[in-house]
């Protein structure tokens, strides 16, 4: 599956917000886009993945609503580009990383959520 982005923002290159480049980064600290999937429509159980300007990876399992498992490290790609306008994010993630139902199961309706920060604006 094959997910992009275009993070746009009028300041440009010097209002990113990026403290560190270390893999499963601090959410609260940096600038970011992600995308979360509940293959599964329960609303309690969730992969996440997550990207910040420089193309360092966060992803993290949701468990029961309640526990996240930020140790887990799945398998995906992800390639940014920054520009005067903001900055772009292109995220590859294998199906065999994607927990979801058995393919001949009726119903393949999955829950989605996107997300982006600006910490520049706090939002």
């Amino acid at each position: 599956m094959y997910i992009g982005a275009f993070c746009p923002d009028s300041n440009g290159l010097k209002s990113i917000r990026v403290p560190d480049l270390r893999r499963d980064f601090d959410y609260f600290s940096n600038d970011l886009v992600g995308i979360t999937f509940d293959p599964f429509r329960d609303q309690r159980n969730a992969q996440a993945f997550q990207t910040n300007p420089f193309g360092a990876q966060c992803d993290l399992l949701c468990l029961d609503d309640a526990l996240f498992d930020r140790d887990w490290d799945g398998y995906w790609k992800v390639r940014t580009s920054r520009t005067a306008g903001g900055w772009y994010a292109e995220m590859q993630l294998p199906w065999v990383t994607l927990r979801y139902p058995k393919p001949d199961s009726t119903d393949q309706t999955w829950g989605v959520n996107f997300v982006r920060t600006s910490r520049r604006l706090n939002e």
